[in-house]
């Protein structure tokens, strides 16, 4: 059962780290806007899983191979501020998740703003109060410490994005844009149960390294991945439908149009050379002509700018 366990957490912590370097190499290369925000959103999360998965996976280690030593672990690489630093990456990624889910109601900006500002008070005050529970409760026990901290604390703050789940519910038939609808469906899917993974958490699976909670993170994390990837592959990859008529305001030259129908194409710089009976230097010099005026850095912008 224990290997069952730790292959699950291996499995789902792995993944959403996979997903995280998937939106980060997204958002580098193109800067979507959106593939920003969903790393943003899940970068905490993953910091988290990573601490979690480190604690339970040490923990177990040490236990193996000392426990009948004198010093058997203790946990002694745990401080009390890393308990702390903890806490607060939990608190960041409650945060970020709830700002995703208000950045999708059919609200004005001004109103979303105050919603973000609320969500960000409450979870400074779940932070204090978070941190003075572990003090008085854990009684300088550093291996209670964290404990209690992956036990009691995150499934408790993670309650906020359910509870933002259930007001979603009365907007959702207010919701017009189509990926905006999707994105709330998957919202609502990842975060409802929420309250029954919170509830497992805290009576039936106390003595597990796996929550329930991890769930809710990873399927929306799941879910924002199948979007993401879906949107990358048809609005950068799919080069069909640019018409060179469309990009006359750029003010290209001549030589310059004939380098981009190339580009468009996917020839690299040498075939480009090749073709036009020009030096590769050259055509670097006209690909980096075409790049200030379009004011993009690589070739997946340039296709997304001119479509």
């Amino acid at each position: 059962m224990n290997i069952l366990i730790d292959l699950i957490q291996f499995i789902d912590t792995a993944l959403l780290f996979s997903i995280t370097l998937f939106c980060a190499f997204i958002y580098f290369k193109t800067r979507d806007p959106f593939a920003g925000k969903t790393l943003w959103m899940n970068l905490p999360t993953a910091i988290y899983f990573l601490i979690s998965y480190s604690f339970s996976y040490f923990t177990k280690f040490f236990n193996m191979y000392y426990a009948n030593e004198s010093n058997a672990f203790s946990i002694g690489w745990v401080s009390y501020f890393f308990a702390i630093f903890t806490i607060m990456v939990i608190a960041l990624s409650i945060i970020t998740v709830c700002r995703y889910g208000i950045s999708l109601f059919p609200i004005s900006q001004e109103r979303k703003r105050i919603g973000i500002i609320v969500i960000v008070m409450i979870s400074i005050a779940f932070l204090i109060f978070s941190i003075f529970f572990i003090t008085f409760y854990s009684v300088g026990n550093l291996t209670d410490t964290l404990s209690n901290v992956i036990w009691i604390i995150y499934p408790t703050g993670s309650l906020a994005p359910f509870f933002l789940a259930v007001v979603m519910i009365f907007y959702f038939k207010s919701i017009k844009q189509g990926n905006q609808v999707r994105l709330a469906q998957y919202y609502l899917g990842a975060f409802l149960p929420q309250i029954v993974f919170t509830i497992l958490d805290f009576f039936l699976f106390r003595q597990f390294a796996f929550q329930f909670t991890h769930l809710s993170y990873l399927v929306f994390s799941l879910l924002t991945f199948y979007y993401i990837s879906t949107n990358y592959f048809l609005r950068y990859e799919n080069n069909t439908g640019i018409s060179l008529d469309k990009i006359s305001v750029y003010g290209f030259s001549e030589r310059e149009l004939e380098v981009l129908k190339l580009l468009i194409e996917g020839k690299t710089n040498m075939e480009i050379g090749d073709s036009l009976c020009i030096s590769v230097n050259t055509v670097k010099s006209h690909v980096k002509s075409i790049y200030k005026k379009c004011d993009v850095s690589n070739r997946v912008q340039l296709l997304h700018k001119i479509r």
